[in-house]
């Protein structure tokens, strides 16, 4: 008989495992009138216990594209300059524990420290 994620039997009690995190990826443009920069997150990254953030500055406009990404337990910020279609993105070794939610949001900034215009939200989850 199987009760609540417990399975009961003559010989005992044994736990079955009924959680399955299923991740999701996502998105986001930058909102200037053409889109200068573009972020994504990918739950499934190079490698089976990776994920994946990526920034791309698509633009030559003096601006560079920002991407800030937090979760409980941490955070990582990435920038792109150059415009067309220059991009930074996490070391194959970037892991985030599975079923955490990143909220992560991508920004124009005119250098480093430049104030954020642009800024578009999404979340994913590792």
């Amino acid at each position: 008989m199987k009760v609540a994620g417990v399975l009961v039997g003559a010989m005992g009690l044994a736990l079955v495992s009924t959680s399955a995190y299923a991740g999701s990826n996502a998105y986001a443009l930058t909102t200037d009138d053409n889109p200068g920069g573009r972020a994504g997150f990918d739950h499934d990254g190079p490698g089976a216990e990776q994920e994946f953030l990526r920034v791309c500055d698509q633009d030559e406009d003096g601006y560079r594209a920002t991407v800030q990404a937090s979760w409980s337990g941490g955070s990582i910020r990435l920038d792109a300059s150059g415009g067309n279609g220059s991009c930074k993105h996490t070391p194959a070794s970037f892991n985030i524990a599975e079923g955490k939610t990143v909220t992560f949001k991508v920004c124009l900034r005119k250098g480093y420290s430049g104030t954020p215009k642009f800024c578009a939200t999404s979340k994913g989850v590792a």
